[in-house]
């Protein structure tokens, strides 16, 4: 028997959750692939104007902003990373990147990062010391 036309377009959650998957999948992989169209583009252009050593270089590497160390791709001008993103070939991250990802090119170029080894003085204040000194004294402690 079939059933009453009004059933068949009845919202069941079975049913929003199907259509609710099919319609986010869809646009993963539609922004994924407008991604790697955008990066494709871009270096064609350049190639395209003779710029084959063009001044922006993309420089494959890895995040350190969190324990999955995704695939990102630096992009490098001047000696200066302007730019990251995620690197479409990576098998983890497929090309995206998440919040504390996007966040590395603010904290590479932060003014107060640590930029030297500091070591904690009798008064509770840090003073910069050398690398040689502090590989000693870290070595010196796992001993």
């Amino acid at each position: 028997m079939d059933k009453p036309a009004s059933d068949r377009w009845r919202i069941t959650r079975r049913r929003f959750l199907g259509v609710s998957s099919v319609v986010v999948g869809g646009l993963a992989v539609g922004l994924t692939t407008l991604e790697h169209a955008q990066v494709r583009a871009r270096k064609r252009t350049l190639e395209a104007a003779g710029q084959s050593s063009s001044p922006e270089k993309l420089v494959p590497t890895i995040c350190q902003m969190c324990s999955t160390q995704c695939g990102i791709l630096a992009h490098v001008q001047n000696g200066k990373i302007t730019r990251i993103t995620g690197n479409p070939e990576d098998p983890t991250s497929q090309g995206r990147l998440c919040a504390r990802g996007q966040a590395g090119l603010q904290m590479t170029y932060d003014p107060n990062r640590v930029r030297q080894p500091l070591k904690r003085d009798a008064s509770g204040n840090f003073r910069p010391i050398s690398w040689d000194q502090a590989f000693r004294e870290i070595g010196a402690k796992i001993k």
